[in-house]
């Protein structure tokens, strides 16, 4: 395959393209720097003039990370930096659950364009919390100074602008566990009684068995593969979505529609499954959701209760669960 292929089969795959991924990783010096300024387009460019390019963008950036193309470091934070809205149509689930692990791999020794992300009032919160945790990687494998990560987490004490929901500052008391930094649970407790770091995200149970935890050794625990960097991008992305085929044809009816009729089915199969509430509860309040009466009262039927963001909706339009019942939901 000529690179011209390789990128058209990227662009049209909706999930990872076996074929086309052994072709650019076996032409990897030639297909760095495409795909380094596939990013540096999507930064600069509207989305709207991006339609149909989100699964090429999604691959892009994984096959950089899992290829370790220091290069292109600086552009991917770039990408990083562009708003919420933009970002999660392009990476979607990747946000929470792999760029981390990707700019963990793409790190060319200046932590500066991490840092500048997690102080970025514009950026998106979820992209801020996890460039926190490339940095605690980074801390952990001793590619950052500990000393050096010591100080600017105190440094970014109550200063972490455009934080509303206290995402990034959970975020920020919880590396500080994860890396053991005892000489800064002060600064921790300090935040905790002044309400910029929120108990729903991080206790201070938690904080405590954490920090434990890592003055003991266990450095940046996660769930799972959480913290391991990006590895192999068929291994690691097999089974995802990367490309919605997305036309907004459907409109608020029909996802209506659908959601009843999958609602019906759960309840006809197992009500206990698709309750939101416990039998008996008061119900939710969702306008066209189907319910189902106990005693009197009405629980309301959920039939996405075990459907991820990045599945497959059930529906069956062959979308992504967030771009189709999930959008209606």
């Amino acid at each position: 395959m000529e690179s011209e292929q390789i990128i058209a089969a990227l662009k049209e795959a909706t999930t990872v393209p076996v074929e086309a991924v052994r072709e650019a990783t076996s032409r990897r010096d030639e297909m760095v720097p495409i795909l380094t300024g596939v990013v540096a387009r999507a930064a600069d460019t509207p989305m709207a003039a991006l339609a149909g390019e989100d699964g090429l963008l999604f691959l892009a950036v994984h096959l950089l990370g899992s290829w370790r193309a220091t290069s292109a470091y600086r552009t991917v934070a770039d990408l990083l930096a562009q708003d919420a809205g933009k970002i999660d149509t392009l990476l979607g689930d990747a946000v929470t659950l792999t760029i981390h692990r990707v700019m963990f791999n793409l790190f060319d020794g200046d932590p500066g364009p991490l840092m500048d992300l997690v102080e970025n009032p514009a950026a998106d919160c979820h992209v801020r919390r996890r460039m926190l945790d490339t940095m605690g990687m980074l801390t952990a494998a001793g590619r950052i100074e500990r000393s050096v990560m010591s100080d600017y987490l105190l440094r970014l004490q109550g200063n972490l602008a455009g934080d509303g929901d206290g995402i990034v500052s959970s975020g920020w008391a919880e590396l500080i566990a994860q890396l053991g930094f005892a000489e800064l649970r002060g600064a921790v407790e300090q935040s905790f009684c002044a309400g910029i770091v929120d108990p729903q995200f991080l206790s201070r149970e938690d904080f405590e068995r954490m920090l434990a935890d890592a003055q003991a050794g266990d450095l940046m625990v996660g769930v799972g593969d959480e913290f391991r960097p990006f590895g192999d991008i068929v291994a690691e992305l097999g089974g995802w979505t990367v490309r919605d085929d997305w036309d907004d044809e459907a409109g608020e009816e029909e996802i209506e529609q659908e959601v009843a009729r999958i609602a019906q089915t759960l309840r006809l199969r197992e009500p206990a499954l698709a309750g939101w509430d416990a039998p008996g509860s008061s119900a939710m309040a969702f306008p066209g959701m189907p319910s189902i009466g106990v005693g009197g009262q009405q629980t309301v039927l959920n039939p996405y209760r075990y459907v991820g963001r990045n599945d497959p909706c059930p529906c069956g339009s062959g979308r992504k669960f967030k771009r189709c019942c999930g959008q209606w939901r």
